[in-house]
């Protein structure tokens, strides 16, 4: 269980904080705030595991314990990092809490290193975040994170563990993740009632400022697409020299099919074959 009272950083056992050792510090301001976020906490809880029980058991993909496989995803210059974290910032500043999806139309574009590198960046800022791993082909975030593997969102949906047990902390109080797990044999998996439920969590309890999803390939799982729905919003990532632009044309179209909404476009190993000052006169 998270606690809002003791910042203590447990990143090296990879979970949250437990209630225990708590002491009373002569600050009622600060007891009465950390009730609150407590509360706020405990609703995010009770809501996502509730809603993830409601949901009708439709468009469920089967996964094995062969389905995870690691990949090295490649790096995005920090300048262009930064600039994402600026511009998401301002999106949160105008709408509150906020929900998006990073995907790419197939694998090894750079979604999970992306999304890495742009969590880790939002350390400098004052937003709690939750990162959930969705990438079923290929979920490496926890260890992107240097987090041990474990239990996750897979175990949510099957009842076997609650959310304050699955969740790791990337920073204290700040920044936490929210691993997929390792399916068992024939495991069933809804990635849109997943997305549902934390989404609905995340805007009715208010506790996270900003929800992020790793979403699996989009040209590979197509169950991915319907989940998509459920979010603020996508980002997709595109490998530079190596996704064909009618495959950029074709993703789009589906977005616009299914109501998706379009935050933005990276380019991923982008080369400059010509100075990049001139490329911005152009």
């Amino acid at each position: 269980m998270i606690d809002f009272k003791n910042k203590t950083d447990d990143r090296k056992n990879g979970h949250a904080p437990g209630k225990s050792g708590r002491a009373y510090d002569g600050d009622h301001n600060h007891e009465h705030a950390a009730d609150s976020e407590e509360k706020r906490f405990n609703s995010f809880q009770h809501i996502a595991e509730q809603t993830m029980r409601e949901q009708k058991q439709t468009s469920a993909l089967t996964l094995t314990d062969e389905s995870a496989a690691m990949f090295r995803a490649l790096p995005l210059a920090q300048q262009e990092v930064e600039k994402m974290r600026s511009e998401i910032q301002v999106l949160h500043q105008r709408h509150g809490t906020l929900s998006l999806g990073i995907a790419s139309a197939h694998n090894g574009e750079g979604t999970s290193t992306i999304l890495a590198n742009l969590v880790l960046d939002f350390k400098r800022t004052d937003l709690r975040i939750l990162v959930v791993d969705l990438n079923i082909r290929h979920p490496n975030l926890a260890g992107l994170f240097s987090l041990p593997n474990g239990p996750g969102l897979i175990d949510l949906m099957q009842a076997r563990q609650k959310f304050s047990d699955v969740v790791r902390v990337v920073k204290s109080n700040k920044i936490f993740l929210l691993p997929l797990g390792m399916p068992g044999k024939a495991t069933r998996f809804e990635l849109e009632t997943a997305v549902r439920a934390i989404n609905k969590a995340g805007k009715n309890s208010q506790y996270f400022d900003l929800i992020f999803f790793d979403f699996p390939p989009l040209n590979e799982v197509p169950q991915a697409l319907f989940a998509a729905r459920q979010v603020d919003g996508l980002i997709q990532i595109v490998q530079a020299e190596r996704t064909r632009i009618e495959v950029v044309r074709t993703l789009r179209a589906s977005f616009d099919h299914h109501g998706i909404r379009l935050f933005g476009v990276v380019f991923n190993q982008r080369r400059y074959y010509i100075p990049k000052s001139i490329y911005k006169n152009l």
